[in-house]
């Protein structure tokens, strides 16, 4: 019997949730994501997908400060410096 909730409070350690420039498809709003992760018992999401500069803060503030302790952001390298 497949179960559709998780038995514990899940990380994902591996998601790529902030909006990119030239995206092929529209990223979900935080807040439409949060119901989600709640039906399934995913705690909290790591966005390796922060980006940097103004990309990352932005991203800090859709996402974390926005909803703390359910999304962690991660910064990128900057490859043309």
């Amino acid at each position: 019997m497949r179960e559709p909730r998780a038995r514990f409070p899940v990380i994902d350690f591996h998601t790529h949730v902030s909006p990119r420039p030239n995206a092929k498809r529209p990223t979900v709003p935080p807040a439409e994501l949060i119901p989600v992760m709640d039906g399934v018992n995913l705690h909290t999401m790591v966005n390796l997908t922060g980006g940097s500069g103004t990309e990352l803060l932005a991203a800090l503030a859709t996402f974390d400060r926005a909803f703390p302790q359910r999304f962690l952001t991660m910064t990128e390298p900057t490859w043309t410096r």
